[in-house]
């Protein structure tokens, strides 16, 4: 017969919280770290209540009960064993001889975990999530709405109904459980966070990991949740820091070359140049912004009273306006220009004329972009005439012009 015995108490009523078998005046004690002996010689007495201070109640078996060894590194738990009893011993206890012999885990902590009866079911909600990242800015703080979300399971069939959540790779999903939710102080969190039927999830960097949750009273019910993460969301700051980084910096060229040889087109609209910069954030984003701009450019190529021109422009797309918007009143190059490659609007900004060919632009204006919007900045030949039409040719050589984008306001979404 075994020579270690270790007795415990499975409460049914509170999860199936094991207690030990030693009581503090009427209530049982919680169990200890259980310490297996190494010679192999362990037996395990596992005796039932349904309240903490309760008389022993009998259970049906078949009981199962899964032992586990505190991992060499630290880290959790190591599944050793499960072994089975078909029946209460004497009425009053179920009795599970271990025959794992335990050398190699001398003075390592035990934890146990038991089941009778149903082997139970799981479910786990979501079972997929897509989260972005926070960037620096949050460091140290709740994290912003879009980077984190609750992943709960429900089980039935098991008193107990602990569970152990992992993920394969934390640094791209972060698991928090039970009151360590409460330091992210989360606006709307109705999840409980005192058990670990909830855990929060947040996202770390751009990466896909797999969050598993395994019941402890049965580990064959595991339910996974695949997690995708993108990102970064910027921070109020950081999104008009990285509108302004991107809308920045932009060299849009011409050369004589390009721009003679498509002298005499008579489409409406010959594009010879476009840059297209997304605007980040969402379009409850809105952003007053300066746009300046910088260079030696080729003049339009005709006369004041003429009807086609060579035009460097800025544009919008998604929304945004400024300048002038297709089939209304205003810059006619503009309008058309806007209306042939579906602007919202466009504004010319080198001048009319032939002269000596080229001029000298440093200027800037001011508008609203959203979140979501596109600026886009080129050079196309415009001409609404419906025929041929020659304009004085650019002189020999390649022209640049550089656009520099900051911004005054962030109007950031209400929450």
């Amino acid at each position: 017969m075994p020579s270690t015995i270790h007795r415990a108490v499975v409460d049914i009523s509170q999860q199936g919280r094991i207690y030990d078998f030693m009581r503090d005046g009427t209530l049982f004690r919680d169990l200890s770290a259980v310490v297996l002996a190494a010679d192999g010689t362990n037996v395990v007495h596992v005796y039932a209540v349904d309240r903490q201070d309760g008389p022993w109640i009998g259970l049906d078996g078949p009981a199962h009960l899964d032992v586990y060894v505190r991992a060499a590194d630290n880290t959790g738990y190591d599944k050793l064993t499960t072994i089975t009893a078909p029946a209460m011993a004497d009425g009053t206890h179920f009795e599970f001889a271990v025959p794992t012999d335990f050398v190699a885990y001398r003075n390592r902590e035990a934890r146990l975990g038991f089941r009778w009866a149903a082997s139970g079911a799981m479910s786990i909600s979501p079972d997929q999530l897509a989260l972005q990242a926070p960037d620096a800015a949050y460091a140290g703080a709740s994290p912003p709405d879009g980077s984190w979300a609750f992943v709960s399971v429900n089980i039935t069939g098991l008193a107990d109904r602990r569970v152990d959540w992992r993920c394969d790779d934390p640094s791209v999903a972060l698991v928090v459980q039970g009151a360590a939710i409460r330091a992210f102080n989360l606006s709307g969190s109705t999840a409980t966070t005192d058990d670990d039927q909830a855990v929060l999830i947040i996202g770390q960097r751009a990466g896909r990991a797999t969050i598993t949750a395994r019941a402890l009273a049965n580990d064959a019910l595991v339910k996974t949740c695949a997690v995708t993460v993108t990102g970064p969301i910027k921070s109020a700051s950081g999104l008009a820091d990285q509108v302004a980084a991107d809308c920045s910096g932009i060299v849009v060229g011409i050369s004589s070359a390009v721009a003679n040889a498509c002298n005499g087109d008579v489409a409406p609209v010959r594009e010879l140049d476009r840059r297209a910069i997304p605007v980040v954030g969402n379009p409850e984003d809105l952003f007053r912004v300066t746009l300046s701009y910088k260079g030696t450019v080729p003049l339009g190529g005709n006369g004041a009273l003429e009807y086609a021109k060579r035009c460097l422009y800025v544009a919008l797309t998604g929304g945004g306006r400024f300048g002038t918007m297709p089939n209304t009143s205003g810059d006619p190059y503009a309008n058309l220009l806007a209306g042939e490659l579906s602007f919202d609007c466009a504004k010319v900004l080198n001048s009319d004329g032939d002269g000596a060919g080229a001029e000298a632009l440093d200027a800037s204006f001011s508008f609203f972009l959203r979140g979501g919007d596109t600026l886009c900045i080129g050079w196309a030949l415009v001409n609404y005439t419906g025929s041929t039409y020659t304009l004085t040719a650019v002189p020999n050589g390649n022209f640049t012009c550089e656009f520099n984008l900051t911004v005054d306001e962030h109007y950031p979404p209400k929450d």
